[in-house]
């Protein structure tokens, strides 16, 4: 059961960070809570890691632990992988 759970935080992640990806290259408004500067902060210097932005790690980051979840899921294998 702990690794349906794992999958779909895994493919909400995967949609989170599509959006992030999506609004930011399109230079569209963020829906932002009480009229916060997102936009700000998705803009700034620390938006990036590594010169890569934040939103790409993180799409790839969720994909590859949701393939690794399918992996176990289909072959049956340990969760301690």
């Amino acid at each position: 059961m702990h690794l349906f759970i794992g999958l779909i935080a895994c493919l909400v992640g995967v949609f989170i960070s599509s959006y992030l990806l999506i609004k930011k290259y399109k230079n569209q408004k963020l829906a932002c809570p009480r009229d916060n500067p997102c936009d700000s902060v998705t803009h700034s210097s620390f938006s990036k890691t590594f010169g890569i932005p934040n939103e790409i790690l993180g799409l790839f980051y969720f994909l590859a632990v949701g393939f690794l979840i399918i992996n176990i899921l289909l072959t049956g294998g340990s969760p301690w992988v």
